[in-house]
């Protein structure tokens, strides 16, 4: 027999990751399967700089748990992972 969990949408900035840098190539699918590794992932998306801010793209990944996004962050920070050029990784204020 199946278990009904229930699921709430996270809340707080904590669990927010900004991914900065990210080029012209990248895809929510890259993003979600580089993320995912360190725990469930409520949502991914990508967004297109704003022109003063120069050609490539941002993200927004969000996590389902705190703990899971810092882990995220502290690992990836720096990295390249799935691009050529190193990424950032902060979280929104």
């Amino acid at each position: 027999m199946a278990e009904i969990v229930e699921f709430r949408v996270p809340s707080g900035d904590d669990r927010t990751l900004l991914v900065l840098g990210l080029e012209s190539d990248a895809s929510e699918h890259a993003l979600y399967l580089t993320f995912s590794a360190f725990g469930l992932l409520h949502s991914v998306r990508l967004h297109r700089n704003a022109p003063v801010a120069g050609p490539g793209y941002h993200a927004f990944v969000k996590f389902c748990s705190a703990r899971d996004a810092s882990r995220a962050q502290q690992a990836c920070s720096g990295r390249s992972l799935f691009q050529k050029t190193a990424l950032k990784y902060i979280f929104p204020a």
